[in-house]
């Protein structure tokens, strides 16, 4: 760890941290240690964070208590097509696989450490395999659930299967795969305007609120850098859709009114984005203004247009990774560079 000392504001430090892995350096960041006096006005803010963690923790098992009891209830009734839920923990198990090599053996070559080599390795190989039994598990669970609650809920949409099949490219026209990406194309531009649209805001009403956000790329201790975010796209494709298939039809039958669901999750999710990093009351009243407008239009785009079309949401995520492909070419580095090319295409 090093300390700049021709710059300093009040008494915090700029530092610069390496970590070395063997007789390289794994490692570097550049990082602001704020003042004691600072953070401890932070810690005591940090009841409206704990409080809204208590409130998600209730809420999430709650639904995993919900969820479960749905999954037996469909099992009974003999609607839970394993076979779908199988193959979908086997490649969400595949991807955490490829993802865990990626970044692992080569970078601890050299690893000078008082614990064996062969333990260590032993101790990595256990834990990425209690991993992905677990994680493969959880992903096979919630597919079913997901695919069971769709047929019972939703009889009058496309099964899960089935748009599985188009997007496997076995019962889709090209007709289809264009509406779906114009339609994420539009989300995006939304998305992005309503962003710019709040920066603009925030830069000139909320100056003295504003705070630093570092965005570096991902993956640097890896053989192939763009793999990470290539299986975060896949995981999200897959395991965020499902998973959100889930917890809203979970809801809806709790609720009953898809209108109060809509409402309810909305008003939730403007608090959550504006209560935790609000300082006032003022502060908190414009980023709940920004969030209730950003959540309108999407929510008219998700409502009105999308809905069940859940090709139309595998494109939104496409799209995303387009624009994470084209943030890797503005980095500096060729590896990066080709890697924000591989992922546009």
């Amino acid at each position: 760890v090093w300390e700049r000392y021709d710059k300093k504001v009040e008494e915090g430090e700029f530092r610069v941290e390496a970590t070395v892995l063997g007789d390289e350096i794994g490692r570097a960041r550049t990082r602001y240690k704020a003042p004691e006096a600072f953070l401890r006005t932070l810690n005591e803010q940090g009841m409206k964070t704990a409080a809204m963690m208590i409130v998600m923790t209730i809420l999430v098992v709650a639904t995993i208590v919900m969820g479960s009891i749905y999954l037996l209830r469909a099992y009974r009734q003999d609607d839970v097509n394993w076979r779908f839920g199988i193959g979908v923990g086997i490649f969400v198990t595949a991807l955490f696989l490829f993802d865990r090599i990626n970044g692992m053996t080569g970078f601890y070559k050299g690893y000078n450490t008082s614990q064996a080599m062969m333990t260590f390795w032993g101790m990595q190989a256990v834990g990425m395999l209690l991993g992905s039994v677990f994680l493969g598990l959880v992903a096979a669970l919630i597919a079913a659930l997901s695919d069971a609650l769709f047929k019972q809920d939703l009889a009058e949409e496309m099964s899960l299967t089935s748009w599985l099949n188009v997007l496997r490219l076995k019962a889709g026209s090209a007709t289809l795969w264009l509406q779906a990406f114009v339609v994420a194309v539009c989300y995006g531009i939304f998305d992005k305007s309503m962003d710019t649209f709040a920066g603009y805001v925030r830069y000139s009403t909320l100056l003295p609120y504003l705070d630093t956000k570092v965005r570096s790329p991902g993956g640097v201790n890896t053989y192939v850098p763009f793999f990470d975010v290539l299986f975060g796209t896949a995981t999200a494709v897959v395991m965020t859709l499902l998973t959100f298939i889930a917890v809203l039809l979970i809801w809806r039958r709790v609720i009953g009114n898809v209108k109060y669901l809509v409402v309810v999750v909305g008003v939730a999710l403007m608090v959550a984005r504006s209560v935790s990093p609000a300082d006032d009351f003022y502060h908190f009243s414009i980023l709940f203004a920004l969030a209730l407008l950003h959540l309108s239009v999407l929510g008219f785009m998700i409502l009105r247009i999308m809905r069940y079309n859940l090709l139309s949401y595998v494109c939104v995520i496409w799209v995303g990774l387009i624009f994470n492909g084209r943030n890797a070419l503005e980095a500096a580095l060729s590896f990066y560079q080709m890697g924000g090319a591989v992922m546009i295409v």
